[in-house]
């Protein structure tokens, strides 16, 4: 397998996807969400983040041209976010994305980190290369892979910027579907797992695709018995349109037959009028 196929693999149903984009805006969410705060009714949160990847990673997508169409892609993601929840940046910035390399990082590692808006970029968008390998600034958020991550606590001259974490299988997160009916009722449904088939009570006798649950709910019988698909996965949700029942957002778009969506986990999902929440009940 080549680089750019490892880069940018492809999924069972051969769609695009890119572990290296979803790996990307989890660690620049996690940045954000580690360093915003409330300020009466308003959410305020950082304004300039820097992405640092692998040299190799790096060059890769410099030769591929790729990197100004990553740090806008993730940028127009983070300002979504914002306009959603309604969120503004600390002293009103711009927000920015760059990517950078550091020459410390294996290719499995990533991770994001906060700069001052006042620091100038470093040449290039790559890290200076005469820091230490591993060397981490007090700002950065954890590496984000399925290998190592960042040490919590703060780190002692000369000692590792990683810790290998191979061996440790961390617990999977669990999640429940959130109810919200027109007359103002709630009810709280346990998933069971993180692939969902969401629909009406009962069967329509097509059969549940392998690792999918059915969720079954109290919808009206404008809403198929497989309305939705769901794929969760981090902090998000994959939301695919299987029934015939209508399907819209918060921003209003309308999911049409067979359409798919990748919103956050906790964003509202409307069918027929019932709004559907997926929450994480644990870790």
């Amino acid at each position: 397998m080549s680089l750019l196929e490892k880069l940018f693999p492809k999924d069972e149903v051969q769609k695009p996807s890119s572990k290296l984009v979803e790996r990307g805006l989890e660690a620049l969410r996690l940045a954000r969400d580690e360093r915003g705060m409330m300020m009466g009714d308003v959410r305020r949160v950082p304004s300039h983040f820097e992405l640092r990847l692998s040299t190799n990673r790096y060059e890769e997508l410099v030769r591929m041209d790729a990197l100004r169409d990553l740090e806008f892609h993730f940028k127009d993601e983070l300002m979504k976010e914002m306009a959603l929840e309604k969120s503004r940046t600390f002293g009103d910035h711009t927000l920015h994305v760059r990517i950078a390399a550091d020459p410390g990082l294996g290719d499995k590692e990533i991770y994001a980190m906060i700069l001052n808006p006042e620091r100038r970029p470093t040449g290039g968008g790559a890290v200076q290369q005469n820091r230490s390998a591993g060397q981490v600034s007090e700002d950065a958020t954890r590496v984000l892979s399925d290998e190592v991550e960042m040490l919590e606590e703060p780190m002692e001259e000369g000692d590792a910027a990683t810790v290998m974490l191979g061996e440790v299988q961390p617990t999977p997160p669990t999640y429940r579907l959130h109810l919200r009916f027109p007359d103002g009722t709630e009810r709280e449904e346990d998933a069971g797992g993180s692939r969902l088939i969401v629909g009406r009570r009962g069967t329509s006798g097509t059969p549940i695709p392998e690792n999918f649950r059915k969720v079954e709910l109290d919808f009206p019988t404008t809403v198929s018995r497989e309305q939705l698909r769901l794929e969760v996965e981090d902090h998000s949700v994959l939301v695919t349109n299987i029934g015939k029942g209508t399907t819209s957002f918060a921003d209003g778009q309308i999911l049409g037959g067979g359409d798919s969506r990748r919103i956050r986990v906790g964003e509202p999902i409307v069918v027929e009028g019932i709004e559907v929440r997926v929450t994480v009940v644990s870790p």
